[in-house]
């Protein structure tokens, strides 16, 4: 009977290992992380007995939670993506937003701009017009200024954002290595999994691999080891690696990520991918430094040939324009584009002038020097990043070596980038620096003029005809193309007379040549300057430039058919009242393909629509990505989680099982009790 008896109560103590467990199992069906658990049993060792083997009832094996390693990593792989995605997608369409809305964008201010010129250039004499005209400038400026606020704050907060995800990473570090501590010391001689810490552990895993991409081996007993980037390892066993986050030394508005660890920092900035991590470095390239190098080079584009056209023309009261804005090249602008390595030994700095804003690609470079300054050898290899080209130079012939101009080569190889460096001592060899010509262009983009009266609608000179003409010669398109010295050769300017000859010594062999015009500047004839012109075969002589010391280049085209003596007199433009030619080439500007072969409104166009395509790609694969950790999960939770409807089930089989138990228990007491009693008559 007392065989009976332990068969009994070993099926109670089975049954009410189920019912904890089951009970476990439906405390906690919201948990996360959690894995259904299973009791499993099994047929104790039979007595023997001259009739055979009596069984002795059941024992528990072990307890298991429903686990598949395979489905748990997909989960993991997925989160990575999907979180990738949704912060790519947010940070998009913010940057997307910005640009593309009519009251934060620029494509609506350019345009007010521009009909706000055409206005001044049909009625160049309206005070209105030229206020509206500054008044539309200024709205530029703000939005440029807000612009520029807005993607240095994004900046700033991706470098935020990864400084503290950088932290939580440690976090879960730590605690994933204590977790190992623990699940080894519990698991330690035993066959017996602690089933709630390794669940614990896994989700501590799945929130890490929001962060980045993560490899997990099985190490000893129960351990695992996490790997992050191109295999750096972030936990081994019971302990773990540290992340830490720097300047970058090439970009200190950029941050490095290292990984410290008992043999030193490894850089690991261009291996960590994948998660929210991953997503915030490329994005502050691309959807950030791209766009303000892109909206940079327009910046300096509308400011430095605006401003060239602006001081190609004279004001109202007849002074010589005055620039409309900022200079491109101040020297604190010149000083922020050009940044020395922190790990340079030289203590040589850069600054970056715009020779030709028209001519500047949004990329940003580095230039490393590669010579020998004791045998006076100065050679830098210039590396653009984006498309990458490496072009090497050699100053050391040049007057200056220090000066490097990014342009040269024989055609087709030629290269011509638009923009010059200088260094303020010789470097060391090795040192580098990290150039930037169109980053920093929406920085002190300022309006210059506050009167309207000076902007400059008028061309310097005027023409007229002499009375006496007996054909009907004339120029066209008389302009300034070009401003040089200091200006001064304006106040002495002198009339310039063409007079018409029907034979001109132009080689100055002694013998004419052909007919053509003869230049005199205030009656004194300059043979030299002669311009040929034949009515018989030309229809025209275009572009042709007479330079005046100490103010620029006259360009003008000729036409007609002249006279012998006839005469075309140019003078200086001393008033500029209705005189609107130089405005209609300053609105002009507005279809010129001023960027990279583009006009401003175009290469404004093409920067919304790569930021638009970039925010359109994140959420399709956003919303593809989410769909497959949705599948991950279900797939897993299939396996894993807790069925509400099963375990109320499994309840009641192990209650069943326990009060079936429990009448074992009470048969074999009657039985015991029976015997008893007959034992006692």
């Amino acid at each position: 009977m007392a065989g009976m008896m332990q068969t009994g109560l070993s099926g109670l103590t089975v049954s009410q290992a189920g019912l904890s467990t089951t009970s476990h199992n439906i405390a906690n069906v919201n948990t996360p992380g959690y894995s259904r658990q299973r009791v499993f049993q099994d047929a104790r060792i039979p007595d023997f007995s001259g009739a055979g083997f009596i069984g002795t009832g059941a024992e528990m094996s072990n307890i298991l939670r429903n686990y598949d390693q395979f489905a748990v990593m997909q989960v993991w792989s997925n989160t990575t993506t999907a979180n990738q995605y949704d912060y790519s997608y947010n940070t998009t369409s913010q940057i997307d937003k910005l640009l593309s809305d009519s009251s934060t964008g620029l494509a609506d201010s350019m345009q007010h701009l521009f009909t706000s010129m055409q206005g001044v250039a049909n009625n160049p004499s309206d005070p209105a017009a030229r206020q509206v005209m500054l008044d539309r400038s200024q709205l530029l400026v703000d939005r440029m200024e807000s612009l520029d606020k807005q993607l240095l704050e994004s900046g700033n907060r991706i470098n935020s954002a990864i400084d503290g995800s950088v932290t939580i990473v440690n976090s879960l570090a730590e605690q994933i290595a204590a977790i190992n501590v623990e699940i080894d010391k519990i698991s330690a001689g035993s066959n017996f999994q602690p089933n709630d810490l390794l669940d614990k552990r896994d989700d501590m895993i799945r929130e890490l691999s929001e962060y980045t991409s993560v490899k997990v081996q099985t190490g000893e007993r129960l351990m695992v080891d996490v790997f992050i980037g191109t295999g750096q390892s972030l936990v081994l066993g019971g302990a773990n690696n540290t992340l830490k986050t720097s300047p970058d030394p090439g970009d200190p508005l950029n941050r490095s990520i290292q990984i410290t660890s008992n043999t030193g920092d490894i850089d690991i900035t261009d291996t960590i991918t994948g998660g929210k991590i991953g997503a915030m470095k490329e994005l502050k390239k691309t959807a950030v430094e791209e766009t303000q190098n892109e909206l940079g080079r327009l910046a300096l584009v509308i400011q430095q040939t605006m401003n060239e056209q602006q001081k190609l023309g004279v004001d109202i009261n007849g002074q010589l324009g005055e620039p409309l804005y900022s200079d491109v090249n101040s020297q604190h602008l010149k000083d922020a584009r050009g940044q020395a390595y922190l790990t340079n030994n030289g203590a040589a700095k850069a600054s970056v002038s715009i020779d030709d804003a028209s001519k500047l690609t949004t990329s940003d470079y580095t230039v490393k020097f590669i010579g020998d300054v004791d045998n006076d050898k100065y050679k830098y290899l210039v590396t653009r990043k984006n498309p990458e080209e490496t072009f090497e130079i050699d100053t050391t012939e040049q007057a200056d070596p220090l000066l490097i101009k990014i342009a040269g080569g024989t055609a087709p190889n030629d290269f011509d980038e638009g923009f010059s460096i200088e260094l303020s001592e010789a470097p060391a060899v090795g040192d580098k620096f990290l150039i930037t010509p169109t980053r920093h262009g929406l920085t002190d983009f300022q309006r210059r003029i506050d009167d309207p009266e000076k902007i400059a609608a008028a061309v310097p000179v005027t023409n007229v005809n002499a009375e006496t003409n007996a054909g009907d010669s004339r120029i066209q398109n008389l302009k300034f193309v070009e401003r040089t010295g200091d200006g001064s050769g304006w106040n002495s300017l002198k009339d310039i007379t063409l007079t018409f000859q029907d034979a001109i010594d132009f080689d100055g062999d002694g013998t004419p040549d052909g007919p053509g015009f003869t230049l005199s500047i205030d009656g004194g004839v300059t043979t030299t300057a002669s311009i040929p012109y034949n009515q018989a075969t030309d229809e025209t002589v275009k572009g042709y430039q007479i330079e005046i010391a100490d103010l620029g280049k006259i360009e003008f085209n000729l036409a007609g058919t002249p006279q012998a003596g006839d005469s075309i007199k140019i003078s200086a433009n001393r008033s500029g009242q209705g005189d609107n030619r130089n405005m209609q080439l300053m609105a002009g500007l507005k279809d010129q393909n001023l960027v990279n072969g583009r006009t401003l409104t175009e290469a404004y166009g093409q920067t919304v629509s790569r930021i638009g395509a970039q925010g359109d790609n994140a959420k399709i694969n956003m919303d593809a990505s989410k769909t497959l950790l949705n599948l991950a999960n279900q797939n897993q939770q299939s396996i894993s989680g807790v069925n509400l409807d099963e375990e109320a089930t499994r309840l009641m089989q192990y209650q069943q099982a326990y009060q079936a138990s429990a009448k074992v228990i009470s048969v074999a007491d009657g039985v015991i009790q029976t015997l008893l009693d007959a034992i006692r008559v």
